[in-house]
């Protein structure tokens, strides 16, 4: 894999409606998008509760930690 690749694994929990991302790469400029935009799809079908699994993730610039940012405000606001 490309050192700017990422990949986005995700996985709906079924007891507990939680979704569980499981991220592999460098989240940086070149994936933030990618990383935000699984993240509204979510939201978008009203879907606040998730679980990000890291392990796999080597880098994350300032840029991807505002979309976590961004996010738990999001979910935060949605109970």
């Amino acid at each position: 894999m490309p050192a700017d690749d990422l990949k986005i694994r995700e996985e709906m929990l079924p007891a507990s409606g939680v979704i569980l991302f499981h991220l592999d790469g460098q989240l940086d400029t070149h994936s933030f998008e990618e990383l935000n935009n699984a993240i509204q799809a979510h939201f978008d079908e009203d879907r606040f509760k998730m679980i990000f699994d890291m392990s796999g993730v080597d880098y994350i610039s300032s840029t991807c930690v505002a979309v976590f940012l961004s996010a738990l405000s999001t979910a935060a606001q949605n109970g």
